[in-house]
C-alpha cells in the first residue's frame, strides 16, 4: 500500500515531528515528505507520501484525531477505499 496524504495543521511547536512520529509507530514508511506555510499564516501544508503493508484509512483515522489537523486527505495509490 502506498497513498498520499494531505494535511492542513495549525503551526504550533512539535506538531510535525508529532505527525511523522504518529506514522511510524502506526507502521508506516515515510517515503517522503513536503511541508509550506499554507496562505493562512497560522497554518501549515503538509504532504505525506506513506507505504505499507496496513490500510491507508487506518492512519487516516489516527492523524484525524491530532488535535492540530484541520484539513485531512488521502489518495490511496493502490485503488483502496
Amino acid at each position: 500500500m502506498t497513498a498520499t496524504v494531505h494535511m492542513r495543521m495549525r503551526q504550533a511547536p512539535g506538531t510535525l515531528v508529532r505527525t511523522l512520529g504518529l506514522v511510524e509507530r502506526r507502521g508506516f514508511r515515510t517515503e517522503e515528505v513536503s511541508a509550506f506555510a499554507s496562505p493562512d499564516v497560522d497554518y501549515l501544508d503538509v504532504v505525506l507520501r506513506v507505504s505499507g503493508g496496513r490500510p491507508s484509512w487506518m492512519l487516516a483515522s489516527q492523524l484525524r484525531k491530532l488535535v492540530d489537523v484541520q484539513l485531512l486527505e488521502v489518495d490511496d495509490e493502490n485503488g483502496g477505499p
